[in-house]
């Protein structure tokens, strides 16, 4: 049975989500780093961009990340494209910050010797 083009679609971007998350996770490693950030992300797109390169990829390091054309198209193709809604609505959760929180005494573990939390 041959897969429908959906199914085909969503494994070419799995692959691609996955190839990726893999450059992006390899570009912090060489930093010695554990998390990924957004340039990780943004040289790993530069990779996976095209097979001969992008315009701006032997001045990356002089230009700065943020002005390449891989991010530019990427701009450009968000602006553009109209945002599909969903069939419901989904709920915005209000987040609770300090402010909102009132008098709240802050938490000290158990253990930890009276007067010495400075929580």
């Amino acid at each position: 049975m041959k897969p429908s083009a959906l199914e085909t679609l969503t494994h070419i971007v799995v692959k691609y989500i996955g190839a990726i998350a893999s450059a992006s996770a390899s570009y912090a490693a060489m930093a010695k780093r554990t998390n990924t950030n957004f340039f990780d992300f943004a040289n790993a797109l530069h990779d996976l961009q095209s097979v001969q390169g992008f315009i701006g990829a032997s001045a990356l390091h002089e230009n700065g990340v943020l002005s390449s054309s891989v991010l530019s198209d990427l701009t450009v193709f968000v602006r553009w494209n109209q945002e599909t809604p969903f069939a419901s609505l989904i709920l915005r959760v209000e987040k609770l910050g300090v402010e909102k929180r009132g008098n709240v005494v802050p938490f000290c573990w158990n253990w930890i010797p009276g007067g010495a939390c400075m929580c």
